[in-house]
């Protein structure tokens, strides 16, 4: 709930900041001027912390096993929680929002590669769309 009233403060931000129509749409208006909402800068984050722990690139104690069958190439097993709490855990949610991404974000070699392609992947007009419901990715977010 308290999300939700921080995107419509963000949403009403944007509109005033570059003085646009409040009947404006809000995917186009995310788009045109490359700004996530709430709900993408936690993807982002999410995202490029599971790169870096997979990839050893950051000082954490998480760890993310890649599958083996090659056919799917970059992904990771996705624990099951038995209750809410769990499944908004980085270790639960991590894996699923990593392999949501495209293979060609998922198989970037360098941080900056994959942080720049994800940032256009999370900012095209299809991914926009999607990031505004709230059961995206098939389970409530943890934000």
């Amino acid at each position: 709930n308290a999300i939700n009233r921080l995107q419509i403060l963000q949403n009403r931000a944007i509109r005033n900041v570059y003085h646009l129509n409040y009947l404006h749409n809000r995917c186009d208006m995310y788009t045109k001027h490359k700004k996530l909402p709430i709900r993408g800068n936690c993807l982002l984050r999410t995202a490029l912390m599971v790169y870096s722990s997979y990839n050893n690139l950051n000082h954490n104690s998480l760890e993310f096993t890649k599958r083996n069958n090659s056919r799917h190439g970059l992904l990771f097993f996705q624990s099951h929680s038995a209750n809410n709490y769990g499944t908004k855990c980085i270790t639960c949610f991590g894996p699923r929002v990593f392999n949501f991404l495209p293979e060609s974000v998922r198989s970037c070699t360098s941080y900056g590669k994959f942080k720049s392609d994800l940032l256009g992947f999370l900012l095209d007009p299809s991914t926009m769309n999607k990031l505004f419901e709230k059961r995206f990715l098939n389970i409530t977010l943890p934000y």
